[in-house]
């Protein structure tokens, strides 16, 4: 497909599945190197190559996170067993149903506790202001040994490999799904969640969609981010213990 000649946080981005996938296409060719622009519009195979190398890693981060999910949680104190053990055993546990719902009953949402700064008792203005989706975001940055308290290790992380300076709206939106499904009983991580029915794809596009508004909440979150990931020298400690 050409390049979009669009701004891919334009407001238009959203206003049907047209303008979302000239979106999608316009953030695309700012994130793959100049030099292959030209293959993705002649190249034929473009398109299952990147869909192939793209599965590849999105398996690869998940995986990634996986390993580190005890840590990510730390702060709220859950059973370690929890997340060792089928993805079954989840359904019914109050700890991770009162991070999923709101007073832990009720239809799973879209604004869940763990994304805001403070699960029992959320703010509008501290929503998606949370350590856990800071420590989803250096994982992917920086790699599993960040969470070790290390500034450099082995693999490294994505961010890293790509020369990453900053965080993106869609890490932020990425992260925020990640969170939840990490603490749902699905056994894997689709469009729409198997066994809760939870739309991921349609929550992913609803913050991303919020994320690119740029409100003066997006600002505090965007700097917020900024400084948590890419302050992390100073902040390990403060990283792990939260």
């Amino acid at each position: 497909m050409p390049q979009p000649g669009i701004d891919s946080c334009s407001a238009t981005h959203w206003t049907s599945p047209k303008e979302k996938l000239k979106g999608t296409m316009a953030e695309l060719y700012l994130f793959i190197p100049k030099d292959l622009h030209q293959s993705m519009e002649t190249y034929s195979q473009f398109s299952s190559l990147f869909h192939a190398a793209f599965s590849s890693e999105r398996s690869n981060i998940l995986h990634s996170i996986k390993d580190c999910v005890g840590i990510i949680f730390s702060s709220f104190k859950l059973d370690p067993s929890l997340f060792a053990d089928k993805p079954s055993k989840k359904e019914h546990n109050k700890d991770l149903l009162g991070l999923l719902k709101k007073n832990g009953k009720g239809d799973f949402i879209r604004l869940v506790p763990v994304l805001f700064a403070k699960p029992n008792a959320m703010a509008a203005d501290e929503f998606l202001k949370s350590m856990v989706l800071v420590k989803i975001v250096c994982v992917e940055v920086f790699g599993k040994a960040i969470l070790g308290g290390k500034t450099q290790g082995h693999p490294k992380g994505r961010g890293l490999h790509m020369g990453a300076q900053s965080v993106s709206e869609g890490m932020i939106a990425g992260a925020a799904i990640l969170a939840r499904f990490l603490l749902t009983h699905n056994a894997k991580l689709t469009a729409i969640g198997a066994e809760t029915k939870i739309g991921y794809q349609k929550d992913f596009n609803f913050y991303l969609e919020h994320l690119l508004k740029g409100t003066s909440w997006v600002i505090s979150v965007m700097e917020y981010f900024n400084k948590e990931v890419f302050c992390h020298e100073f902040q390990i400690q403060t990283i792990i213990l939260s």
